[in-house]
């Protein structure tokens, strides 16, 4: 193919000089050429340069071929192949070869930009659908942005015209990844992953609360409602079902309390006061003896008795021997572990054999049992216990409580106030009586009063006989000594004296017991009223619908109700002593319908009116007074409690006087003169007697209850001249008593029941108009009927109880159950 070039001057290349140079070099070689290689070497060369811009052409039709078919990419690579082609042939840069280039890169930037759409347009379509799938589904809205982005990435990176819209898109696709990322992350499921089962276990949780409320289980309802606002302190249902669960348990709670308060109410009223009773440890007997040693002889006698030995076993044992086998055995059960140390002083009579015997018994009392048999002596020492047949004095010294009383009654003399008084209080006898004489003369000199120390001194003589001639012998070295100040007697004797006095003391010494006695007065006052009646009333020329009589208005002819006297009066509106009723007078009616006018102005001229009235009432009292004396009184003695309030009443009144002088009458009104004052209340009286056994006390009781019921007053005209009289009126008291005297015997601690003070009182009313009362269902509307009924009930409930002196009862209450009703 056969192609024209165009000639023209420009700019000489480096390809062009080089094939200049080429040029010279071969036409310098020419002459050595004939004619007809040269003309085959040129065709040669045309040839060749024909066939690479045939290949040139070819790229450019295949690339366009390419483009239309839609596969850019190779169309680019056909186009860049092409133009490489055009650099690799040495054409310089003549018009020929600059147009091929020019239009190389102008089909190359028409792929590109075709390219370029190719991508866009889905790249478009897809960020569009993304921006459409964000609300539904995230994961695929931005799966489409990412493939939007990726090709308008691709689109920017292949056509240049393509770049803004392509940066476009991935701005837009970028931005709804980052929204759905965050979408994402923000999701229930991703911020709380237990969601659905906590909802699930909630909706289990609201069923069975809903059960157990259904089932009046509150606490359990509350219980795991509680539980579902722990998942979800938020949840609606949860809150208003707990409401209603706490209203329930709410109302529960005010009836447990009303019932609590009732509880405790009728505790605090009917319950009886116990004493609070001192623990063991804190009682002490004063009757009983108290050692007169110092801490460490106490220590050793606490010892002595409270180290048990559990088994004792001594058969043809010397002394010797059992001392010290008893040694071992208190070490060994002594909670210390430090025994207790026994001396033995033996002598030549003290060779016997010794068999004993003993199962659960306190070392000490082992002791006692050794020293009796053997007819040895011990003494009690602070750190150890001797045991010898001479040379030890066995005698203790101990304190005994006695009362002045029971002192006097032993030595058949009372006390005299100067006995009190005096200086020596404690007169010995026995050892140390005989060494006292330069005192007692000591004291003569002084000019003290010896009379009663010589009286205390045969005080004592008395006593000390009274104990001799009941087996206490006072052997030499034995004292007994009373101090009248404390009360002490004090005694020094041989352990077995002191243990016989002890017994003796506590049988002589006898206290009077106290008496405590509860009382509760209960007064039950029930009344019930029941009315329900129909009155119907037709008048004349009257507003009211009462008929009463009085003095008619001039002006109106009217009877003016105020000062009207009423003639007929309802149950409902009225009530006195002999009429059924409330305290509403009819003055100020307050029945349920009153005066309804039901057929009003008829009749000629409308004069007359028809009026009903429905009075309807059903009432309950019911009152309670209760009194709750409790005194404590010596037996075999009155007492008397009253509360009540002292009130004057006349005990008579005197005659009115009328004076005559000059035609002047002067009248003087009857007055009234008081005695004493009346108590008006609860007066109980009572007298306890003991039995010696102390398990029964018997009583006179004497209760009485004075009321105020109202006043009578008497009326009577006094005549004061020929044509006056004058209204006198006297009033006396009206007085309720109920009494009871009566002598009864009860167990310690029980209680009795005295009743039997009952008042009953019913009234029945029954008021209807003649024949109209008595029609079928109908005549009820034209009747009235009313019930009262009221009782007055009286109970006392007396319990005793035997007090020592120090107010602790002496037997504690025993637990009987139930009362055997079936009995």
């Amino acid at each position: 193919m056969k192609r024209l070039l165009k000639a023209g001057f420009h700019a000489p290349s480096a390809m062009t000089l080089k094939f200049a140079l080429s040029l010279v070099l071969s036409c310098a070689f020419l002459p050595g050429l004939d004619a007809a290689d040269y003309a085959d070497v040129e065709a040669r060369e045309t040839d060749r340069r024909d066939a690479r811009l045939d290949g040139v052409g070819t790229q450019i039709k295949k690339a366009v071929e390419l483009r239309d078919a839609g596969r850019f990419k190779e169309a680019v690579e056909v186009c860049a192949a092409a133009l490489q082609e055009t650099q690799t042939l040495e054409w310089g840069n003549g018009p020929m070869a600059v147009d091929t280039r020019k239009n190389i890169r102008s089909l190359e930037a028409d792929i590109r930009a075709r390219w370029g759409q190719s991508l866009i347009m889905p790249a478009r379509t897809l960020i569009h659908d993304a921006y459409s799938d964000a609300a539904k589904d995230t994961a695929v809205s931005s799966e489409k942005a990412k493939k939007a982005i990726e090709l308008a990435r691709e689109a920017r990176s292949v056509s240049p015209t393509s770049r803004e819209a392509a940066e476009q898109i991935i701005k837009m696709g970028e931005k709804l990844l980052n929204s759905n990322n965050y979408v994402e992350k923000s999701t229930l499921e991703t911020l709380d992953p237990d969601n659905a089962s906590r909802k699930e276990q909630i909706a289990v949780y609201l069923r069975e609360a809903a059960i157990f409320y259904k089932s009046k289980q509150y606490a359990k309802a509350r219980d795991v409602l509680e539980r579902v606002l722990i998942l979800d302190p938020y949840n609606e249902k949860a809150v208003y079902d707990l409401k209603k669960v706490y209203q329930r348990l709410y109302r529960i709670a005010e009836l447990r309390r009303e019932n609590d308060m009732l509880e405790h109410r009728s505790e605090s009223e009917w319950k009886w006061n116990n004493s609070f009773l001192p623990r063991g440890d804190q009682l002490v007997d004063e009757r009983g003896p108290q050692e007169a040693v110092h801490e460490g002889k106490a220590k050793m006698y606490e010892k002595l008795q409270s180290i048990v030995i559990p088994n004792v076993e001594f058969s043809d044992q010397s002394i010797t021997t059992i001392v010290s086998a008893l040694t071992k055995l208190s070490k060994m059960h002594d909670p210390e572990g430090k025994g207790i140390i026994i001396v033995y002083s033996p002598s030549d009579k003290d060779m016997q054999e010794v068999s004993l015997s003993f199962s659960n018994i306190p070392v000490g009392e082992i002791i006692r049992y050794l020293c009796q048999y053997t007819k040895l002596k011990y003494k009690v020492e602070d750190n150890a216990v001797r045991i010898a047949s001479e040379g030890i004095d066995d005698m203790d010294t101990r304190y005994f409580k006695m009362r002045s009383d029971v002192y006097a009654r032993l030595t058949g003399q009372k006390l005299t106030d100067n006995s009190r008084k005096s200086d020596k209080k404690t007169l010995q006898l026995g050892e140390t009586s005989s060494t006292s004489k330069d005192d007692f003369f000591d004291d003569i000199a002084k000019g003290e009063k010896t009379e009663n120390q010589v009286d205390a001194k045969a005080s004592l003589e008395a006593l000390k006989k009274y104990f001799e001639v009941r087996g206490i012998r006072f052997e030499p070295g034995a004292m007994i000594s009373y101090d009248e100040r404390t009360g002490r007697l004090t005694v020094k004797n041989t352990p077995d004296y002191l243990r016989a006095m002890e017994n003796l003391l506590r049988e002589i010494d006898i206290v009077t017991p106290l008496v405590l006695i509860e009382a509760k007065f209960l007064e039950i006052n029930v009344t019930d009223l029941e009315e329900l009646g129909f009155d119907w009333t037709m008048t004349r020329d009257n507003s009211n619908p009462k008929w009463m009589t009085g003095i008619a208005n001039s002006e109106t002819g009217k009877i003016p109700f105020d000062g009207a006297q009423m003639f007929e009066t309802l149950v409902r509106h009225y009530g006195g002593s002999d009429t059924i009723g409330t305290t509403d007078s009819a003055s100020n009616p307050a029945a349920l319908i009153n005066n309804l006018n039901i057929m009003p102005n008829f009749g000629p001229n409308g004069a007359y009116n028809v009026f009903l009235t429905v009075n309807a009432i059903d009432q309950s009292d019911r009152g309670e007074t209760l009194s709750a004396p409790k005194l404590i009184v010596v037996s075999g003695m009155n007492a008397t409690i009253e509360f009540a309030k002292q009130m004057y009443f006349p005990d008579s009144w005197n005659d009115p006087e009328v004076t005559t002088s000059n035609n002047t009458y002067l009248y003087t009104p009857p007055y009234p003169d008081f005695g004493d004052a009346t108590s008006v209340g609860v007066t109980f009286s009572v007298t306890p007697y003991v039995s010696p056994n102390n398990h029964t006390i018997e009583l006179t009781l004497t209760p009485k209850i004075l009321d105020l019921v109202g006043w009578t007053e008497y009326q009577y005209d006094i005549i004061i001249g020929s044509t006056r009289s004058q209204r006198a009126a006297m009033k006396m008291p009206e007085l309720a008593v109920r009494e009871i005297d009566t002598r009864v015997k009860v167990y310690n601690g029980e209680t009795i029941v005295l009743g039997g003070i009952l008042e009953d009182s019913s009234s029945q009313l029954d008021d209807k108009f003649p024949f109209l009362g008595d029609v079928p269902l109908l005549g009820r509307l034209f009747a009235t009927q009313a019930h009262r009924q009221s009782k007055r009930n009286l109970m006392i409930f007396v319990t005793t109880r035997i007090m020592n002196l120090d107010g602790v009862p002496v037997k504690t209450n025993a637990d009987n159950g139930l009362f055997d009703f079936n009995r």
